[in-house]
């Protein structure tokens, strides 16, 4: 858990300009965990169900992670500042 809270403790605060900081990481973080973490025990339940193979919940992670590494991939570095610079709010 370390590992990944070190990672999205530092990034995302970055991603916001100082006006809707606080706003902005407590959405973003409390909007994934809702999506992603909420609904896992119900995916993985019926992925076991529907398939018979309790190594099925996998996908559901695997494709999770993806999903996080092609947002990561694409961020653009600055993104806050780029913001705050054409005067957008």
């Amino acid at each position: 858990m370390a590992f990944l809270q070190v990672a999205s403790f530092t990034l995302t605060p970055r991603l916001f300009p100082d006006e809707v900081r606080y706003t902005g990481t407590a959405l973003a973080t409390n909007i994934s965990v809702v999506i992603a973490g909420g609904t896992a025990p119900y995916v993985a339940t019926w992925l076991v169900q529907q398939t018979h193979d309790l190594r099925s919940p996998y996908y559901f992670v695997a494709t999770t992670c993806l999903i996080g590494l092609v947002a990561i991939a694409t961020m653009r570095k600055g993104l806050a500042s780029d913001f705050a610079a054409t005067g957008a709010r």
